[in-house]
C-alpha cells in the first residue's frame, strides 16, 4: 500500500455483506482521515458504494460480475492495481 501511495496508484476495495460496509469505511478512512491536510492524497475507490451501479450490473449480468464489470476498461498494463 505504501508503494501505491508513493506512486499515486488507485486502490480498489470491495466486500460482500458486512464486508461491504468495512470496505466503505476503509475507503473513507484513507481518502478523508489519512489524506486530510496532506500534500499527497490516497486514491482509494470502493466498488460497493454506488448502489445504482451495483443493482444495474446485477440486474443486467449477474452478482458474480458486480465488481469485475466496474473495472472493465480500467486495466492499464503499466500500472499496478491493489484490491482489498
Amino acid at each position: 500500500m505504501q508503494e501505491a501511495y508513493k506512486n499515486e496508484l488507485k486502490i480498489y476495495v470491495c466486500g460482500n455483506g458486512g464486508s461491504a460496509s468495512t470496505a466503505s469505511h476503509l475507503m473513507n478512512a484513507f481518502n478523508k482521515d489519512l489524506s486530510y491536510d496532506q500534500e499527497k492524497k490516497w486514491h482509494v475507490i470502493s466498488l460497493i458504494n454506488n448502489v445504482a451501479t451495483v443493482m444495474a450490473i446485477t440486474n443486467d449480468n449477474s452478482y458474480n460480475k458486480v465488481f469485475s464489470k466496474q473495472l472493465e476498461g480500467n486495466m492499464v498494463i503499466s500500472q499496478k492495481m491493489i484490491f482489498f
